[in-house]
């Protein structure tokens, strides 16, 4: 039998890499360069540190990897994944609207602040909110 087809066996039933222990990975390899850094500059106790920590999650990844709980573990991948989305839902939402600027004009509707789009250059424009339905008189 081969070595491949032996890890498959193994990790038969348990949970394997998701988006959350992915992020552990990357965040203990951040930490483990973050402790050689700060060693080498001199501070020992603070790189210690870093150091210990980045063994913490390596130890956690791999422990969330080989679980057997698999139930547990997506949920926790679902909650992770959910507070990562909210946290780049507000990036990518404001890249789009950096780069809809040369065609649209946005305006904050006066009664419930909703982030209205309308085209550029029609002169005064009559803008009726989605969210609301207020009208108000605008200059694109």
């Amino acid at each position: 039998m081969r070595f491949r087809e032996r890890i498959e066996r193994f990790m038969q039933g348990r949970n394997g890499p998701d988006a959350l222990s992915r992020a552990c990975s990357v965040a203990s390899i951040v930490l483990l360069i973050a402790a050689v850094v700060t060693q080498s500059v001199g501070a020992r106790v603070a790189g210690s540190i870093l150091w210990y920590v980045a063994l913490a999650l390596i130890i956690a990844c791999y422990w969330r990897m080989l679980s057997r709980n698999v139930t547990q573990r997506y949920r926790e991948n679902v909650k992770y994944l959910n507070l990562r989305d909210r946290a780049l839902g507000f990036f990518r939402r404001e890249f789009r609207h950096a780069g809809q600027l040369r065609t649209h004009r946005f305006f904050r509707c006066p009664r419930c602040a909703q982030r209205v789009r309308t085209p550029r250059g029609k002169g005064k424009i009559r803008v009726t909110c989605p969210r609301c339905g207020s009208a108000f008189i605008r200059r694109s």
